[in-house]
């Protein structure tokens, strides 16, 4: 059904304008000039429709949703490459240093972590 929508709706003003003949005191050439300026305005209409029909408009919201999520997943998975790394350094080496290794959140707060605790700077 989609699929002839749109070959209806890409033929359509061929077909309005394949038989119109040149009027009257208009010249030829402008004739063809306001053809094809009402086949663009038809065009720029259905456009709308058939974006509307297959909801074209949901889809791209859906992707730019799926995009933020994926950056935000990979921002905590880069955080916890270097939680892992942090702690597996400070394994290796034996240290019991106080130290610790402070991280920024996304709201650009500073924390450390101790132990499962998130501690807030």
């Amino acid at each position: 059904m989609k699929k002839q929508l749109t070959i209806l709706a890409s033929l359509l003003p061929t077909l309005t304008f394949a038989q119109s003949a040149a009027g009257g005191d208009i010249p030829g050439i402008f004739s063809f000039i306001i053809a094809i300026a009402i086949a663009i305005g038809i065009f720029i209409a259905l456009r709308a429709v058939m974006l509307w029909y297959w909801k074209v408009d949901i889809i791209i919201q859906n992707q730019e949703k799926l995009i933020k999520t994926q950056q935000e997943t990979n921002e905590l998975l880069e955080r916890q490459l270097i939680f892992i790394k942090d702690r597996n350094e400070l394994r290796a080496t034996g240290s019991s240093s106080t130290e610790k290794s402070v991280y920024k959140d996304s709201e650009g707060r500073s924390y450390y972590i101790e132990g499962s605790d998130k501690i807030y700077i």
